[in-house]
């Protein structure tokens, strides 16, 4: 019996220990893929969004499940997805390249209309050539976060150009509200 005792106390230890490592590797990866973009002194800087700012944010994790069995997926190289409406996609020109810093430009553009303190938090959903009959051109879709000191947060969907960091469309704009987290019950 007693063996048994203890041997029920070292299982629920060891779960206990697994499911929580699990839990700290799975928000490494939600923070590695929010960038947090401040303004200070006049300088916007870079940083990986940390767990506070997540939870200000109300950046809730994403869970995916998987059949057991299964591999994980190695990270392959970002392929773009072709959209539009031209009719013959073989036979376009390419406005823009590509740049590693268009995610730089677009926070450092809109960082400029929002006071000091702001924070933006810019997660890269999918890249992609967007087709029209002026030509083609590489697109980012991107979530934004907008964090105000003093102010709820807001978040929105955008289309970024890949070369100059300018917003080509937004849209899903939200605007969080503070609710007291307490039940109300109505007497009749």
């Amino acid at each position: 019996m007693k063996k048994f005792k203890y041997f029920t106390i070292f299982t629920i230890t060891l779960t206990a220990l697994i499911f929580s490592y699990k839990y700290q590797f799975r928000m490494k990866n939600i923070q590695t893929t929010w960038q947090t973009y401040e303004q200070k002194n006049n300088k916007v800087e870079k940083h990986n969004s940390t767990k506070s700012e997540l939870k200000l944010a109300r950046v809730l994790p994403e869970v995916k499940r998987a059949p057991a069995a299964t591999k994980a997926a190695k990270k392959k190289e970002i392929k773009r997805i072709v959209s539009g409406t031209h009719k013959d996609q073989k036979a376009y020109s390419i406005m823009n390249t590509p740049s590693k810093e268009w995610k730089d430009k677009y926070a450092e553009s809109k960082l400029q209309f929002y006071p000091e303190g702001t924070k933006l938090l810019i997660k890269h959903k999918l890249s992609l050539l967007d087709i029209s009959k002026k030509g083609a051109r590489h697109l980012e879709k991107i979530v934004v976060n907008v964090i105000k000191e003093g102010h709820p947060p807001t978040s929105f969907e955008a289309f970024v150009d890949s070369q100059t960091g300018e917003q080509i469309k937004a849209w899903n704009r939200t605007h969080h509200e503070n609710v007291n987290k307490t039940l109300f019950i109505k007497k009749l």
